[in-house]
């Protein structure tokens, strides 16, 4: 069982409130900028970028 850390004080801030205070880096990217990021290495026959990938995805 996990149990709770009893040496932190509780937050005072709702989880939605909490949530609120932190943002992605960067925002995320439109099915269109995916799209061209993922075109070079889907377009080449022995995709290059799957020795590289850390998730191992097999696109070719």
């Amino acid at each position: 069982m996990i149990e709770t850390l009893q040496h932190l004080p509780p937050a005072a801030d709702s989880h939605g409130a909490l949530a609120a205070q932190f943002t992605d880096l960067a925002p995320a990217l439109t099915a269109r900028q995916a799209a061209i990021e993922a075109a070079p290495c889907l377009d080449r026959y022995n995709a290059p970028c799957t020795r590289a990938c850390p998730t191992v995805i097999d696109v070719a």
